[in-house]
């Protein structure tokens, strides 16, 4: 993972992302025109961090305070304001937005557009976790590790590990696994110990098979190299 970018490269790359590499079409599309590597090189440069294969879509915005982990991805048309930290295998999809802090509104005696804005609030977002199209996630939201955020989705509150979420304001609709198996997952499922290697079994595996106490041990081998 690249570490932060010096303020002349920052500029340089959003000078390249901004004038071209948002406009180009998006990666999945037929017309192949380097759009992916493109605005990969300007999230290197503009951002926090940014780690390997990571897929910055077309017309995002995003925050240089924004950290992007190992083959995540920042969604077509998402607004990512302030700072956040997205882990790694992240799944984004379109229009989502992202906002670390909110207009001040304490007083009556002054306008609201006059009294500025309240302290940034980070937001985290664990790895593994996949966000649905148009969710807005507010201030100060953790979201964990192996978490599903359905469509539509409006997040005000942390989001637990596991859990899959939606609604206005988004509640825990199901979990994933059950505790005991999440317990344990959050003790071993480290992704950044996954190599291109263990990283091709593990998506054989999840494709093919439900995870269960009975072949966690199989998960688990995965993350031990």
């Amino acid at each position: 993972m690249t570490a932060t970018a010096h303020p002349a490269r920052r500029k340089f790359g959003a000078l390249i992302y901004h004038l071209l590499a948002k406009h180009l079409p998006r990666s999945y599309s037929s017309l192949h025109l380097g759009q992916k590597r493109l605005r990969a090189l300007c999230g290197r440069l503009m951002l926090a961090s940014c780690g390997t294969d990571v897929n910055i879509e077309k017309n995002a915005y995003f925050s240089p305070l924004v950290t992007l982990g190992d083959y995540s991805g920042i969604g077509v048309g998402a607004k990512i304001y302030g700072e956040c930290h997205i882990g790694s295998y992240v799944m984004m999809g379109e229009d989502v937005t992202i906002i670390t802090r909110n207009h001040a509104f304490a007083r009556t005696d002054i306008p609201m557009m006059q009294q500025g804005f309240g302290k940034d609030r980070p937001v985290v977002i664990g790895d593994d976790v996949w966000i649905g199209d148009r969710v807005l996630i507010l201030a100060g939201v953790n979201v964990g590790q192996g978490s599903i955020i359905g469509g539509g989705s409006v997040v005000t509150r942390d989001v637990p590990p596991y859990a899959i979420v939606g609604g206005n304001p988004a509640r825990v609709i199901k979990y994933r696994f059950t505790p005991e198996i999440v317990t344990q997952l959050l003790e071993f499922a480290d992704y950044s110990k996954l190599t291109d290697e263990a990283l091709v079994k593990y998506e054989d595996f999840l494709n093919h098979t439900e995870v269960t106490g009975e072949n966690l041990d199989q998960f688990r081998a995965l993350f031990q190299g």
